[in-house]
């Protein structure tokens, strides 16, 4: 009894001592975000030093006699995790707090103290990366504290478990991140040699796999954390050099040889696994200039209009003033197609996006620049995968991958579904295409999913007159290419083991591809969207084994990737609970018993994980 009565009291200590800090802890990470480091650091370790004595509390023996207990005992092991994992959360901010102050973060956030002058400040990188690190697996184990803690029965304590979860995950993800990031930067940025690299310029208003038609190119050198553009120039000079083919792993070679991609840079971006697009760009530079570089970064005209608050307006003649974060997407994949339109104008327009670019990296390199909003544009473009870089060097792109600035699809999960276009239109009409993917899966009490995706394509543009942005007439099979009308290929990534189970266009029920894409299923066929017309397509498929035993019991997952693309799809997600089963818990969902749904805009990737339990 006298057992159950310290238990008793040290539990309620706990549960005291924890809504008292749970403000405490939230303030001190909003002054994280707001770059007040001084009040930061006092929150975090003032909330350490309040919760310093809740770990031990697990190895308490009334804790560990009550915690065996029926009902009274899931709840207080769940308090027990919440206690240590609060401070775990406030060890990890404070060593936060201590990585921004070695890098010299006054004001600003973490990545936007790291540029100074033009040059990345790469001995501050290296004295940062044990905090980062720290914070990282404090983070990571705060996390996993949550995730195995039992399901309480209160109420209250249930959802302070439920707000734990939705705020370190999220941090717990960002921060591993940013210590792959930082630990990546100094070989990247050639703190032991000199690096160059392919900068590619990608149109995504001809739209391809990682992002849209290579229209310009250059290379990047990088040593010791400086970095300038040695050189800038159309693509049209290495496709006129370009006469052979490359050698590409099976699956690359199975699904794209035919279409082109293993001999012309139009094509080689065909599919969205960037890792790989970058290593057959690699090798198609090399067989074109003898030069052997050591990575790819590829950026699109949405980069730049992330980028400009920080760097500031860049010259636009002859087609507006000054490029601009407002008309910066709008010149460069819009207007400078109207306005190059003559005989030869298309190298005309390329030379324009050339100087547009060459512009923006001077200025980068010269240093004069809002290194917080330098930092907040990366972050963003890098997001959305309008921003994607490749390291020949193993050790640096595992980095990278783990980063999320690798564009590679392995990295999204198990069950994951992205919806991708490749333009056959021989024009800029992708400027005009908006997309909505409504998906629907039906969990089967067998764990098996039923998902059936519909992806509505609207093709807004008008049917002339014609130009290269809206191309000139033709004719093929699929019926006249423009102006105005678009052509694509349109293809659907799947988890791993999808089995699909039928396919439709408009309704019809229709034949279909389908070929590997980094190991996961794509089905894929041509689709012809017609200028101011609206098309359906139509897939249902099943995953075996989808709902998976997770720590809580039951699990299902998926994570919706989205394509780089001028206008970001508008996504939907319904999940329904199979028959005996009810939906106790979503993250990055709203759920009720039987259903969990999200909706919004699919410029990230979003990752919906479910909760089950049995009626």
């Amino acid at each position: 009894m006298l057992l159950l009565a310290d238990a008793a009291y040290a539990t309620l200590r706990t549960g005291l001592v924890l809504g008292e800090q749970r403000a405490r802890l939230a303030a001190a990470a909003d002054a994280l975000q707001q770059r007040d480091l001084g009040r930061a650091g006092a929150g975090f370790r003032a909330v350490a030093r309040a919760t310093d004595p809740l770990p031990g509390l697990a190895a308490h023996p009334g804790t560990v006699l009550v915690g065996h207990l029926p009902v009274v005992g899931a709840d207080v092991r769940a308090l027990v995790a919440l206690g240590r994992a609060a401070h775990l959360a406030a060890r990890g901010g404070a060593e936060l707090v201590a990585a921004a102050r070695t890098l010299g973060a006054g004001r600003g956030p973490l990545a936007g103290a790291v540029l100074e002058g033009g040059r990345i400040r790469l001995a501050a990188v290296q004295d940062a990366i044990p905090h980062v690190r720290g914070a990282a697996q404090d983070l990571s184990r705060a996390r996993r504290l949550l995730d195995a803690a039992p399901r309480p029965h209160a109420g209250p304590l249930a959802s302070a478990v439920a707000q734990g979860r939705s705020g370190i995950g999220p941090a717990a993800v960002a921060t591993r991140k940013a210590d792959a990031l930082l630990g990546a930067l100094p070989a990247l940025l050639g703190a032991d040699g000199r690096r160059r690299y392919l900068l590619v310029f990608q149109s995504p208003g001809e739209v391809r796999g990682t992002g849209g038609l290579v229209g310009v190119y250059g290379t990047l050198e990088a040593r010791n954390g400086r970095f300038r553009l040695t050189q800038v120039a159309p693509i049209v000079r290495l496709i006129d050099r370009h006469t052979g083919s490359i050698d590409a792993p099976t699956w690359f070679e199975r699904h794209y040889a035919s279409l082109g991609a293993l001999r012309q840079w139009q094509q080689v971006n065909l599919s969205a696994q960037f890792p790989t697009v970058a290593a057959a760009m690699l090798r198609m530079y090399r067989a074109d200039t003898g030069q052997r570089l050591d990575g790819v970064i590829a950026m699109d005209p949405l980069v730049l209009g992330d980028l400009l608050p920080a760097i500031g307006p860049l010259p636009g003649e002859p087609l507006a003033r000054h490029l601009t974060e407002a008309n910066a997407t709008r010149v460069l994949l819009r207007d400078s197609y109207v306005h190059f339109r003559g005989s030869g104008d298309e190298q005309r327009q390329s030379r324009y996006v050339a100087g547009v670019v060459r512009d923006f990296w001077d200025r980068v390199a010269g240093g004069d620049v809002d290194d917080v909003a330098l930092s907040r544009g990366l972050a963003e473009a890098a997001a959305n995968r309008h921003l994607v870089v490749f390291a020949r060097d193993r050790r640096i792109e595992a980095k990278l991958r783990r980063a999320g600035v690798g564009g590679d699809l392995r990295t999204a999960g198990r069950n994951l579904q992205m919806v991708f276009a490749d333009s056959h239109s021989l024009s800029k009409v992708d400027y005009f295409m908006h997309r909505t993917i409504d998906t629907r899966v039906l969990l089967q009490p067998s764990g098996d999913a039923v998902v059936t995706t519909t992806v509505e394509l609207h093709n807004a543009a008008p049917g002339g007159p014609p130009s290269i942005l809206l191309g000139a007439p033709t004719r093929s099979k699929h019926g006249g290419v423009g102006p105005g009308n678009n052509l694509m290929l349109l293809n659907l990534v799947l988890p791993d083991n999808a089995r699909v189970r039928s396919f439709a266009l408009d309704g019809t029920r229709s034949s279909y591809l389908s070929d590997p894409e980094a190991g996961y299923p794509d089905v894929w066929n041509p689709v012809f969207v017609p200028a101011g017309a609206t098309r359906t397509v139509k897939v249902t498929y099943t995953i075996p084994h989808a709902v998976t035993e997770g720590p809580h019991g039951p699990a299902f997952e998926l994570s919706l990737v989205p394509q780089a693309t001028v206008h970001p799809d508008r996504y939907r997600l319904v999940v329904r609970s199979p028959f005996g089963y009810r939906i106790v818990g979503a993250d990055g969902a709203r759920h009720s018993t039987g259903e969990a749904s999200a909706s919004g805009i699919l410029d990230r990737a979003v990752r919906v994980v479910l909760s089950l339990s049995k009626d």
